[in-house]
């Protein structure tokens, strides 16, 4: 599911409005949800527990579907491609995911910055 069909089918199951949710996240301005909401901007990593928290959802849960959305995005935008000029498969990007669930805490806040980072670049 895309993210921003997620949240505002969440948002408004919790019959909360654009700008509640603004001033809820410490913004004047509805604009930003409405740009989330629309696929022109993405949630910033920091915000991702605070929407799940003011959502009633599962950080978590919040978290992956910002990953697979973003590795979809990832992956139509750029065709992606291995030295071996085959395309990258979802399933390496899923092993990958599945892999970070083993590391440490500290691990992951790390990868979870790269990872920010990367998406920040692109």
């Amino acid at each position: 599911m895309k993210v921003r069909k997620f949240l505002r089918e969440k948002r408004e199951a919790k019959g909360i409005t654009q700008l509640k949710m603004a001033r809820a996240l410490g913004l004047s301005s509805s604009q930003f949800v409405s740009n989330i909401e629309r696929g022109l901007a993405s949630i910033p990593v920091p915000k991702i527990k605070l929407y799940a928290q003011i959502l009633g959802v599962n950080e978590k849960e919040l978290f992956e579907v910002v990953q697979k959305d973003k590795i979809a995005e990832m992956e139509a935008k750029y065709k992606m491609k291995e030295n071996t000029g085959t395309s990258v498969t979802s399933s390496k990007f899923t092993n990958f995911f599945q892999e970070i669930e083993t590391c440490s805490d500290k691990e992951k806040a790390t990868i979870k910055s790269a990872l920010s980072e990367l998406i920040k670049a692109i």
